[in-house]
C-alpha cells in the first residue's frame, strides 16, 4: 500500500523489514523487489531471482524478471523467464506480450510474431501487441 501510494522509501523499508523476519516468503521479496526497481534493478534482480527460487512457478515474478534483465541488454536470460513465465502462465497476454519482445530483440522473429499473435488470442483488445505486428508487417 505505500508503494501505490507513492511512497517508495517506506514501502522498501517496510518489505526488507519483512524479508528479514520472513527470509522465504517470496511475496515479501516480490514486493521488495517492487520497491527497488527504480532505484536499485540489480538488487530488484536478486530480490526476484530468491522469490524464483523460492517459489519456481512464480509467473510474476518472473515476468517481472525477465523485464529487467532485458532493461540491463541481458537478453538471453530474460528470454529464459519469459520463456518460463509463458508456459506457467499460457493465458497471460501481457506475458505472451513481452516473451515476444524478448524473442524479437534476440532475432527471432518468427516466435515473436506467434507470441503476438497469442497475445492477441487471449486479449483482441491488446494494443501493444497489435502494434508490434504492424511494424514486423506493416498494412
Amino acid at each position: 500500500d505505500l508503494y501505490r501510494k507513492g511512497d517508495v522509501a517506506g514501502s522498501r523499508a517496510f518489505f526488507e523489514e519483512a524479508v528479514k523476519y520472513s527470509p522465504r516468503d517470496p511475496v515479501a521479496r516480490i514486493e521488495l523487489a517492487q520497491s527497488m526497481e527504480e532505484q536499485d534493478p540489480e538488487g530488484a534482480q536478486a530480490q526476484y531471482r530468491k522469490a524464483v527460487e523460492l517459489h519456481p512457478a512464480n509467473a510474476p515474478a518472473r515476468s517481472r524478471l525477465g523485464i529487467l534483465l532485458a532493461q540491463g541488454g541481458r537478453r538471453e536470460e530474460a528470454l529464459t523467464q519469459f520463456r518460463e513465465a509463458a508456459r506457467l502462465m499460457p493465458y497471460d497476454e501481457s506475458i505472451q506480450f513481452n516473451c515476444g519482445l524478448a524473442l524479437l530483440s534476440n532475432g527471432q522473429k518468427d516466435e515473436a510474431v506467434e507470441r503476438f499473435r497469442t497475445a492477441l488470442d487471449i486479449n483482441p483488445d491488446f494494443s501493444p501487441a497489435r502494434k508490434q505486428l504492424e511494424r514486423i508487417h506493416p498494412p
